[in-house]
């Protein structure tokens, strides 16, 4: 409960900035890694099994390195082919984390949950990148905390958020 919240808590902060700057912070994911290690550490004291403890390590290891790996292949193969950037290494960072505390099997739905919410959301903020251009410049939109969109893509941190909030409810 409490490595949850403490999750939570690092993605809201990857969240605000992602849709603040465009990026997502490493010290968000250097937060995500120290929680998952306090977690480790604390089922330790409690006397879990090193035994039982190592395997803990390697799936959650599995869980961060295959997602993020593969993520980071695809996205790599997409900037090749389109010409332009898919998945951004904030992002990947983060799906790292995540796979840490879920999983390999928990972060591939985590990926596709992330997908799902990530289609209307970047199609919404393409929208509001259109509008926003084309509004007076006392518009609202303009004076907004949030940044305006640009053409390279949206801040996919939210929806990894949400998704992995999401996630973690349904393992529980």
């Amino acid at each position: 409960m409490v490595m949850g919240c403490c999750l939570g808590t690092v993605l809201l902060a990857a969240s605000v900035a992602d849709l603040r700057a465009r990026i997502v912070p490493n010290g968000c994911i250097v937060s995500g890694i120290a929680i998952w290690v306090a977690a480790l550490l604390a089922r330790w004291a409690d006397g879990l099994p090193l035994s039982v403890l190592a395997g803990h390590v390697l799936w959650s290891l599995g869980g961060a390195l295959g997602v993020s790996m593969l993520l980071l292949a695809t996205s790599l193969a997409f900037e090749r082919l389109a010409g332009k950037q898919g998945l951004g290494g904030g992002d990947i960072k983060l799906f790292f984390v995540t796979g840490l505390f879920l999983g390999f099997e928990g972060n591939v739905l985590n990926v596709l949950l992330a997908c799902a919410f990530g289609a209307p959301f970047g199609w919404w903020w393409k929208r509001r990148a259109r509008r926003a251009a084309l509004a007076p410049s006392s518009s609202v939109l303009q004076a907004s905390p949030i940044a305006v969109a640009r053409d390279d893509g949206f801040p996919f941190a939210p929806c990894i958020a949400l998704s992995t909030t999401i996630c973690l409810l349904i393992s529980v």
